[in-house]
């Protein structure tokens, strides 16, 4: 339940420590507080187990997950910046997030929802947008990975080969200004944008990134 392998350091290991919470309460309660005949001695033993959660909680109530920062507030009630907004559509709906980041998800959202197609087409998007997946029901992932795929990835050729049924009819590669796609660059000579020259995609700039579809 807890990950130390990611770059965002505690954010993830607090969130590990969130899910097994209630497993670790659970059996610190039948370990120790129930063996204990000492009403102070219970709640000694309580006191780590409660710091622990106090400390999760903070973190998770006080700072917004790989975004900007809200600043603390003791009392575990977020202080509302004026940079700082609400989503309210889509997969991530409720959230808050910088005005910014929310201009390029409903720009990206705005896209995908809109796509004109056939029940199951097969959709990608690149080169890292995981959420947009999940925007458009009639649209069913490429399916090689929702993770990280730029147009010049080398693993594209192969899997295409492979499974050139899934080859998608709508692909959208996201402008290099958008969050986590700073280095989504598209080399023309690539072979997803000669396979998309050859069969004829036609081309739509948008304001998030390129939207190529199958004709």
């Amino acid at each position: 339940m807890e990950c130390l392998a990611s770059d965002t350091g505690f954010g993830v290991f607090s969130i590990g420590i969130a899910a097994c919470m209630p497993f670790a309460a659970s059996l610190y309660f039948d370990t120790f507080c129930l063996k204990s005949s000492c009403k102070t001695e219970k709640y000694l033993f309580a006191l780590p187990l409660c710091l622990l959660i106090f400390g999760t909680l903070y973190y998770r109530v006080n700072l917004t997950y790989r975004d900007a920062r809200i600043s603390p507030q003791y009392i575990f009630i977020p202080q509302i910046e004026k940079n700082i907004t609400k989503i309210d559509r889509g997969p991530a709906k409720g959230l808050w997030t910088h005005n910014k980041n929310k201009k390029q998800y409903d720009s990206i959202y705005s896209i995908v929802k809109n796509i004109e197609s056939d029940k199951d087409d097969y959709f990608m998007i690149l080169k890292l947008c995981p959420w947009a997946y999940l925007v458009n029901s009639n649209l069913k992932p490429f399916s090689m990975t929702a993770w990280r795929v730029s147009a010049n990835d080398l693993r594209l050729k192969p899997y295409f080969e492979e499974f050139g049924h899934r080859f998608p009819e709508h692909i959208l590669i996201l402008n290099k200004n958008i969050r986590d796609n700073k280095n989504n660059e598209t080399d023309e000579n690539s072979y997803l944008i000669q396979e998309l020259k050859n069969k004829n995609y036609k081309t739509t700039e948008t304001e998030c990134g390129t939207l190529w579809e199958k004709r």
